[in-house]
């Protein structure tokens, strides 16, 4: 009788330390399971500044124009007389604008931009990048600018036309 006295008190501590266990596991379970956003509200990713240009080819270009929700189209060419002529552009559904001065409202927005100068040179280079880590959209200059545009036959528009 006297050794099922020491085997009730260590089935006793048994059950404790296996009760301590379970309520220890459970606990880190639930703990990993709320800082892992299981259970908590799922919010959009953050937006991330765009770091890098790069340079797209007409086709791209147009494939942007006709899928992206917001862009603008930038012609930096170095006269205006060339944008005067005739620039990027499909009447009123979408056209080249010259470089603003203030570019304010291309910084911190999520507008796609594409640049382009006569050539795809240093002009559209340059301009692409001023807006390095100060915009969310995507930076694009067009290679072969305004010249590869007007040859692969996409739409060009003259000042008045609409």
């Amino acid at each position: 009788m006297g050794e099922e006295q020491p085997n009730k008190k260590e089935r006793m501590i048994q059950i404790i330390l296996i009760t301590v266990l379970i309520i220890i596991s459970a606990s880190a379970v639930i703990g990993l399971t709320y800082t892992s956003g299981v259970f908590s509200e799922q919010l959009p990713p953050e937006p991330v500044l765009t770091q890098s240009y790069e340079s797209i080819s007409a086709v791209s270009a147009y494939d942007i124009i006709n899928t992206s929700e917001e862009f603008v189209i930038v012609d930096v060419r170095p006269c205006s007389c060339n944008y005067n002529t005739e620039h990027i552009g499909d009447g009123e559904i979408f056209e080249a604008v010259l470089p603003p001065e203030d570019n304010a409202n291309l910084i911190n927005s999520t507008i796609d931009i594409i640049v382009y100068d006569a050539d795809g040179g240093s002009d559209a280079i340059t301009y692409c990048e001023r807006f390095i880590n100060l915009t969310y959209g995507k930076i694009c200059y067009l290679q072969g600018g305004f010249n590869t545009w007007k040859n692969e036959g996409f739409p060009t528009i003259r000042p008045g036309e609409h």
